[in-house]
């Protein structure tokens, strides 16, 4: 007889999946889980966080703490060997804070490089 693992409340342990509801963090999550077999489970039991917790970084009303974020990372790492600083920058790139703040650095670069004549935008 196969034992499924189940949480602290009894669910089963059901892989993380991309849904399209999920936040730009849930879908990177949903997708480094799926393609790694990693469930709900292992992330919270490994963690030390809440179902909840991780229910509310995948949709976007939350998001993790960067020594949450670490360890993720380091999940996936051992299950994937893709080095966790990678995963790490793919996973901060998946904020909107993140997003807006790479937008505004590169416009700004094509300000002062326009600005400097080292681009003219209009040739």
């Amino acid at each position: 007889m196969t034992m499924t693992k189940k949480d602290n409340r009894g669910r089963p342990k059901s892989i993380i999946t991309p849904k399209k509801e999920y936040c730009a963090f849930g879908q990177w999550l949903g997708k480094y889980c799926q393609r790694y077999n990693i469930a709900k489970v292992d992330i919270y039991d490994e963690l030390g966080t809440s179902y909840d917790v991780i229910k509310s970084w995948l949709n976007g009303a939350h998001n993790p703490r960067v020594v949450n974020l670490i360890q993720i990372c380091e999940i996936i790492s051992k299950r994937s060997s893709i080095h966790p600083m990678i995963l790490l920058d793919e996973a901060i790139l998946t904020f909107g804070e993140m997003i807006g703040a790479v937008k505004r650095h590169y416009h700004l670069t094509q300000i002062n490089a326009d600005r400097d004549g080292d681009i003219n935008v209009n040739q």
